[in-house]
């Protein structure tokens, strides 16, 4: 509000009649959809999509611990109007002399809002509707004044953009003063593919995996990636279970364009056996 950046309708509520209120707000102005959310929360915890009308009983007792919540109007591409959504993210790094944006990513969300991904660059950089300027300016709006609040270290701004008869609208929907789930692939994808793309994702397998069985797979395969190469996958991190076996792990795949990447994962997918992608860090 203060550098005049775009904002969500929003309707501050500190009890659930003024949820119910500010719900009434915004069907009066035109949402048929809204969301509820906590004063703290982060990748799709704290956040309760719901339909004005609707019943209020799956919201929980803690809803108003840390404070008023946020009951904001919904916007998706199934609104009037709407011809697309995205979910982009900036990283940052503050240090004590300037900010500095180093990558900008698409989000891979779930129906929550759960991050489960990010692929850099983004699909539609380059389109008649490519919003990255108003994205990057704002990012630089909202690093400036972390580092006015002496915040110093790795940082992301979220944003939701809406293309509406063409034209992208660009607000800010969170800003993450630590370490995020894009934070260390964008670094290692800067250091060693800095012209290329990058793709993270996330993936369980069943059965549960032994290390030696992934590693040996993606050798064998010419998957994992080396420094001297063009292209290749990066495991980074790996969830074990109580025999040591992987129920879950994060792989990054670095190629020269996006196409590449997504060719990556699929061949990663026929090698290992993934139980699915659609899984939250």
């Amino acid at each position: 509000m203060q550098n005049d950046l775009p904002v969500f309708d929003t309707e501050l509520a500190a009890d659930l009649n003024a949820v119910q209120a500010g719900l009434q707000k915004l069907q009066d102005r035109g949402y048929s959809r809204a969301v509820v959310k906590t004063a703290i929360g982060a990748s799709g915890i704290g956040i309760w999509p719901i339909t004005p009308g609707g019943t209020l009983d799956h919201l929980p007792p803690y809803l108003f611990y840390d404070g008023p919540c946020l009951v904001q109007g919904w916007l998706d591409a199934e609104g009037p109007e709407i011809d697309a959504v995205h979910s982009p993210s900036v990283q940052l790094f503050l240090n004590d002399d300037a900010v500095h944006l180093y990558d900008l990513t698409d989000q891979i969300l779930s129906a929550e809002s759960v991050h489960q991904g990010n692929l850099s660059p983004p699909l539609w950089i380059g389109s008649a509707d490519d919003p990255s300027p108003e994205i990057l300016r704002q990012a630089r709006l909202v690093g400036r004044w972390l580092h006015d609040q002496n915040y110093r270290g790795t940082a992301s701004v979220d944003f939701h953009v809406t293309v509406r008869h063409g034209a992208a609208e660009v607000r800010v929907c969170e800003v993450n003063a630590r370490v995020t789930g894009a934070t260390y692939p964008a670094l290692l994808a800067s250091h060693f593919n800095p012209s290329g793309a990058w793709l993270m994702r996330n993936i369980r397998f069943d059965p549960p995996t032994p290390t030696e069985s992934i590693l040996g797979r993606m050798r064998q395969h010419d998957l994992l990636f080396f420094p001297s190469a063009s292209a290749g996958v990066i495991p980074l991190n790996f969830n074990n279970q109580s025999d040591g076996k992987i129920a879950k792990g994060q792989f990054l795949c670095l190629a020269p364009d996006p196409p590449a990447v997504s060719r990556l994962l699929a061949r990663l997918q026929t090698i290992l056996p993934v139980h699915h992608l659609d899984d939250r860090d």
